[in-house]
């Protein structure tokens, strides 16, 4: 290929990409104010044009879901007692569908603007469903349906000028309407109405209020809020601010997102959170598997169960069965009440205390582990790898020991005489009294036991004097563990 030609194919491929970004509204030209590619002054409200158009109206006895599908603009849900109706009768009003578009048209020149105006298309159709079938799909031959559903898109003759056009649809429909909703470039507000809610949005805010149905939702980039659902939520979020209160059931799934849930009355289960901050209250049982995610949990009634990695767990004020399964983390769990506490962690500290359980096993991997309890019944089994262990327990308990340290002292600040003995690099201690609960298990490689009772001051600090002959430095471990 000749170098003339190839100037001319460069050259074409340049006007193209120039004259798609000049018609979508990407940059303006003008013999006055020079070129603007700045798409924030090109929506300036100085320069706004709106066109009203022609209201969609139809009776619920005949279309069951609303689908709606905006390229770029909003849309707004409200029950008709929030909108004056001009049917005949309220009965009428009441099954009564009414949509209305509005073009905003952003252009310094008028005429411009009415000519982008023309080559906006909203488009209206209706079809019918039978049982069973999936979303936008029409009734087979000779089915007979048992619901229609009105479907609209915004169609443009052209490319759509995203930086110029928004359509902004305002819905008035009954409490028992179906809704799907598809918007882009702009917010969701949904309050007091709609049945089985698909929400799908992106770069905009979600607002959604005081609904009886199930809801589900997928977004990213902008805001999320959720309040009084009285069925599930099913949520899928990126990049975004969420608050969820009062609703029955949670499902989510996140990332680079910051969450605040509170008052799910059954079971919060968010399987994948990444990159996230995670506040939970006042709700009842959750599971949380995430990765790079802190989070913060209080109040919650019927236990949980969370997975994490490289961030901070903060539980407290937990009811029913804990188990934390997680991986270079700061671990604090606070006044649990449970019949099992499962702790395992690498790489970081665990903290309880005031714990009240049946039994609490804890597995820990280069860590620290600070452990304080009210109450034990049973057993407390902590099984650790170059991890230093300080334990504390109530006076008034009578436990039974059984202390194995391999490269490790035990420190005894209890008011029980205990033996302890030296084995080599390390220590044993059993010791049992006539009530022998609970039983105390510790198997220790590579760090010290210290013991003290709550009433006995302070922890001791490895500075205060050992039962047992300290580890020399020959036998000092090293700071990881390359096994695990």
């Amino acid at each position: 290929m000749k170098k003339r030609e190839i100037f001319i194919v460069i050259a074409l491929i340049a006007f193209g990409i120039i004259y798609n970004s000049y018609k979508s509204g990407d940059f303006e030209i003008s013999f006055y104010e020079g070129c603007s590619v700045d798409s924030r002054s090109l929506l300036d409200k100085r320069s706004l044009t709106k066109f009203v158009q022609e209201e969609i109206r139809c009776s619920h006895d005949d279309i069951k879901k609303v689908e709606i599908e905006n390229l770029a603009g909003s849309i707004t849900v409200e029950k008709h007692s929030a909108i004056e109706g001009k049917a005949d009768s309220e009965s009428e009003i009441e099954k009564t569908i009414r949509i209305v578009p509005e073009i905003h048209v952003y252009h310094r020149d008028v005429e411009k603007a009415h000519e982008i105006y023309k080559k906006i298309k909203i488009e209206s159709r209706t079809y019918d469903l039978v049982e069973g079938e999936e979303p936008g799909s029409t009734a087979g031959t000779g089915s007979k349906p048992t619901y229609k559903k009105l479907h609209i898109t915004v169609s443009p003759e052209e490319s759509f000028p995203y930086r110029r056009v928004r359509v902004h649809f305002k819905l008035t429909i009954p409490e028992s309407a179906e809704l799907d909703l598809w918007n882009r470039y702009g917010n969701m507000e949904i309050n007091g109405c709609g049945k089985n809610i698909l929400l799908n949005g992106k770069y905009g805010d979600i607002w959604v209020r005081h609904i009886d149905s199930n809801l589900k939702i997928r977004h990213r980039h902008g805001n999320v809020a959720v309040g009084d659902i009285k069925d599930a939520v099913d949520l899928s979020s990126r990049y975004s601010k969420i608050k969820i209160k009062d609703v029955s059931e949670l499902k989510l799934n996140c990332s680079h997102s910051r969450v605040f849930i509170a008052g799910v009355k059954k079971e919060t289960d968010i399987d994948h959170a990444a990159y996230s901050v995670i506040t939970m209250e006042d709700s009842q049982k959750i599971t949380l598997d995430g990765r790079h995610t802190k989070i913060k949990m209080e109040n919650i009634e019927e236990g949980a169960s969370v997975k994490n990695s490289h961030e901070t767990i903060y539980m407290q004020n937990v009811k029913g069965n804990v188990q934390v399964k997680a991986r270079h983390c700061k671990v604090v769990v606070k006044q649990a009440v449970s019949d099992d506490v499962v702790v395992k962690n690498s790489y970081g500290s665990v903290w309880c205390d005031e714990i009240s359980a049946k039994n609490v096993d804890i597995m820990l991997n280069n860590g620290k582990l600070d452990i304080a309890f009210d109450r034990i019944e049973e057993r407390i089994n902590i099984r650790n790898r170059y991890s230093r262990i300080r334990l504390e327990y109530p006076q008034s308990l009578q436990p039974l020991f059984s202390i194995h340290v391999r490269h490790g002292n035990i420190v005894n600040r209890t008011p029980v005489e205990m033996a302890i003995l030296k084995e080599g690099s390390g220590a044993a201690m059993n010791a049992s009294t006539m009530e022998g609960k609970p039983e105390i298990i510790i198997n220790n490689t590579y760090g010290d036991v210290f013991l003290k009772t709550s009433s006995t001051g302070t922890t001791p600090t490895e500075t205060q004097e050992q039962k047992t002959k300290p580890t020399t430095e020959t036998e000092k471990p090293p700071t990881q563990d390359k096994d695990n």
